[in-house]
Formats: structure tokens, C-alpha cells, sequence
């Protein structure tokens, strides 16, 4: 038994499905539903419909929860007592998500420590990083999460609750991905403990899941301590893709995390792909935080518009990612400002185009006014063009709407010999056309932010060049 998407063989930094095509997870982090009682489970899983709902509506198919929440940690009290009632409810989280078309990554847990401590997130509803469930004096096994990584008890009591999980979501057809867990070494025990830990569970995992993927996560990407763990897991065989968390983070350790969002997806991903075992790489998880992951940015009430989600969906692609970034902050964010049409403007702007047939290639070339981030394919090339003077400092900080662009150019080379075959702006969510001139460059049609070029690398391009400067429909320019 394989799993219906998987890796391809043919382009392995993307994902394909069964069927040959491409898939391109399109979607957010739903982890858990943060201001609701955990105890009310309809109202959860009304808010979980309503999520999946309009993700789906604008053409998105993948969510990450989280189950080591209150709402479906099956194992709330004792060591190896499970919660019927909460095994029933992974079920139906399954069973609602395949109504909607979502394919789910399941993190099965996130705690760090077995003792009282501490932590950075300290807003309303931040999750809790502690279990005393696998304490001593509360029926359980171990002392502390080095011995709960490294003891035979630690490790079987891991077991039995994966058993338990696997035998409730048995059948089901859309769990696409199985995460051991949510930044692993963020956890309260040695590298060497999570390490050897993670190398001993992953073919655990795949035995109760093999129709799906596996994989482990770390933390935020964003200090020089974190880059000899990340080349580490960009080179486990037994870890299907490749993975990372990022945020805006003014006291983040890597300047790169404090500026342009755009740059700190691209500069993530493009080291993704250069080190460690050709696999997809996934933006996994993408925000803004205040200093140190204490909590959501304050930048998120003033960005009605998402500037920032739009470019933590449009950059990794771009920039050679197997899909948009996948955003944090569902609730503080995504849903409070209602920007769930930006997932369908992603999908617009690549759609028509199969990535395991293109075998696309990222590049970026400069240019005067504008960041160029390009995929070249056998036949397609897709180049996202984007205004560097403004971004999330210049509009939520300093209050400077976008401005329109207008006769900016681009030369041939920027598109690798391709012809021009559709310009699309997701600003407006329209197309307009590219005007040949007669020095061989492209003039771009006016645009806010940034703007999505099509071109073909064959004749055809040629011929419906011509006709986009002759006709247009109420779509387009055909």
C-alpha cells in the first residue's frame, strides 16, 4: 500500500498524485480552535465546517490540526487510558475535511516538557507546551522528556497511543501527512535524545500510515544554532519532504527575519533545496510574531488588505516551494480579517500549469524596480514580479498605500526566451496584457504589489501573443 500523493519520481520537488498530475497543497494551519470550550464539541466542529468550507470555496485543499489539543488529545488523564469519545471525534474530523476536498496533516503532539515551566506564548489561548500526564505521581513513566525520548516506557507509551490514533482514523482516505511532532527540538532534552528519537519513529509511523506521508518539524528557522538541525533533516531518507517554520521576528537571531517577507520565504526555501536530499520543501509554517514568539504581531488588526499573507502564499512557490506558504495565526489573522480569497487568487495565478510536467526550476534574476522570482519548465515559464518599495513596514508601519506601477519593463532574458502568454494581477484578480516593444522588452500592464507573468517556450506562445494584443473577453485576454 503506497500513498495516493507522494513524491514524484519524475520532479521530486514536487508532489504528484496517483492519477500522474500534480498536487499543490493549498491551505493553512487550522491547528486547533483556540477561543472555543474544548468541551463544546459542536461548536468546534462548526467552526471547523465553516473553515473548511471557505477554504475550500477558494480553491484550497489541505488544513493542519493539531491533536494534542484538549479537543482531541485522547490521552487527557493517565498514561495508556485513552478517551473513546475523543478517538470518535479524529475520526470526524476526517470524514468533515473529505467532504470539502482537504487533505489533512495530522501533528500528533507538541508538548516539550513533562515538568511545570515557563513558556514565551503568553496571549489568550496560546497552547499549553506541558503534559504531566507521563509523570510518576500521575500514574505515568517518566520524570522528564529526556527520559521519556530515550526509556523503553517512554517510547512504548509513545506507541500505544499511536496505535490507538491509527486504529481510530482507519479508512480514512485523506490523511495526507503524519507529523511526529510540532518543533521537536524546541523540546526540554538533549539533540542527541530527539534526534535518535526521530529516527526510531518515523518507520513507526509509516507501518500504522501507509497510505501516508511522514514527516518531523522544527522550530522557527531563524537563528545560526537551528541550521545544523535543519541540514540534518533535509537528509533523512525516512523523512518524506522537507519542512520549515519561519516568521517575521524583530528579535529573531538572522536579519532576514526582520525585513521584507517575501525575501525571508524565498531565502528559506532556496536553501531547502540546496542542501540535504532532493525532496519537496513546504513552507510549514508562516507569520509574524511579537518579539520572540510572545505573540500574534500587533502589525495583523492593520493589514486588512493581507499584504503579508499574500506574499507568505506567493513567495515559496515562487521560489521553488511544492506550494504557498502554509500561514500561522488562522484565528488572530486569516479569519479575523477575512482574507481567505487570497488562496484563491494563489490558485489562479498557477493554475492550468503542472508542475511534475514542467519540472519546474527556480531561478531569480535582478531588475531595477522589481523582485523577479521564476519557475523555468520544459515548456512553461511563471514569473512573479514584486514591488520591493512596498511591503508590510511601508504600509502597516509607515501608512504608504501601494502604489500603481505603471510602464515598467521586462527585458526577454527575465523570462528565459519564453513568450509572454498572460499577465495576471491578484491584486485586482483580473488579467491584462504585455505589450511587445521594439526593443524586445515587455512592457507590463499597470499594477499594485506585485503581478503574475505566464509564458511559453514553444510557437504556440508566438500566435496567442498576437492575439492578446487584439482581443480581450470579460475573463481576459485571450
Amino acid at each position: 500500500m503506497t500513498p495516493a500523493i507522494f513524491p514524484s519520481q519524475k520532479s521530486p520537488r514536487y508532489f504528484q498524485q496517483s492519477t500522474g498530475a500534480a498536487f499543490i497543497p493549498i491551505g493553512p494551519n487550522l491547528a486547533f480552535q483556540r477561543f472555543l470550550d474544548a468541551d463544546d464539541e459542536d461548536a468546534v466542529f462548526a467552526r471547523f465546517t465553516e473553515q473548511f468550507q471557505k477554504l475550500a470555496a477558494a480553491g484550497g485543499n489541505f488544513a493542519r490540526v493539531w491533536l494534542g489539543v484538549p479537543f482531541f488529545n485522547i490521552e487527557p488523564v493517565q498514561e495508556g487510558v485513552f478517551d473513546d469519545r475523543r478517538c470518535q471525534r479524529l475520526r470526524k474530523l476526517a470524514d468533515l475535511a473529505s467532504e470539502f476536498g482537504i487533505q489533512l496533516k495530522l501533528t500528533l503532539e507538541h508538548f516539550r516538557t513533562l515538568e511545570h515551566a515557563e513558556q514565551k506564548e503568553i496571549f489568550f489561548g496560546a497552547a499549553t507546551f506541558t503534559n504531566l500526564v507521563h509523570r510518576p505521581e500521575n500514574g505515568g513513566s517518566c520524570l522528564s522528556m529526556e527520559e521519556f525520548l530515550n526509556s523503553q516506557n517512554g517510547r512504548r507509551a509513545f506507541l500505544r497511543k499511536l496505535d490507538r490514533i491509527a486504529e481510530a482514523l482507519d479508512g480514512a482516505n485523506n490523511i495526507w501527512i503524519v507529523e511526529l511532532w510540532n518543533e521537536f527540538n524546541a523540546v526540554s532534552a538533549s539533540r542527541s535524545a530527539w534526534r535518535d528519537w526521530t529516527v526510531a519513529m518515523l518507520p513507526e509511523l509509516r507501518a500504522r500510515f501507509p497510505r501516508s506521508l511522514v514527516t518531523q518539524s522544527l522550530g522557527s528557522f531563524d537563528s545560526p544554532d537551528v541550521f545544523t538541525d535543519y541540514d540534518w533533516l533535509c537528509s533523512l531518507q525516512a523523512n518524506d519532504f522537507k519542512q520549515f517554520h519561519r516568521y517575521l521576528d524583530q528579535q529573531a537571531k538572522l536579519d532576514v527575519c526582520h525585513g521584507a517577507l517575501d525575501s525571508l520565504c524565498a531565502d528559506a526555501v532556496t536553501w531547502l533545496l540546496a542542501h540535504g536530499l532532493e525532496k519537496p520543501v513546504i513552507m510549514a509554517e508562516a507569520g509574524a510574531v511579537e518579539p520572540g514568539h510572545s505573540g500574534p504581531s500587533k502589525l495583523y488588526p492593520f493589514d486588512t488588505e493581507g499584504v503579508m499573507l499574500h506574499d507568505i502564499l506567493f513567495a515559496p512557490f515562487f521560489a521553488g516551494a511544492a506550494g504557498p506558504g502554509q500561514c500561522w495565526h488562522w484565528d488572530y489573522y486569516l479569519e479575523k480579517n477575512n482574507l481567505w480569497h487570497h488562496y484563491g487568487r494563489f490558485a489562479k495565478a498557477q493554475e492550468g500549469v503542472d508542475p511534475v510536467e514542467e519540472n519546474f526550476r527556480s531561478f531569480q534574476i535582478p531588475h531595477a524596480r522589481l523582485r523577479l522570482y521564476g519557475l523555468k519548465g520544459k515548456r512553461t515559464t511563471l514569473l512573479w514580479c514584486r514591488d520591493p518599495s512596498s511591503d508590510w513596514e511601508s504600509e502597516l508601519v509607515r501608512g504608504i498605500p501601494a502604489p500603481e506601477l505603471c510602464g515598467l519593463a521586462l527585458e526577454a532574458a527575465s523570462l528565459q526566451g519564453a513568450i509572454p502568454q498572460s499577465v495576471y494581477r491578484p491584486w485586482s484578480d483580473d488579467y491584462a496584457p504585455v505589450v511587445r516593444q521594439a526593443d524586445g522588452s515587455f512592457l507590463l500592464p499597470p499594477f499594485r504589489r506585485s503581478v503574475v507573468v505566464k509564458a511559453l517556450s514553444d510557437s504556440s506562445g508566438q500566435s496567442k501573443l498576437a492575439v492578446h494584443e487584439v482581443g480581450r473577453t470579460q475573463k481576459g485576454w485571450v
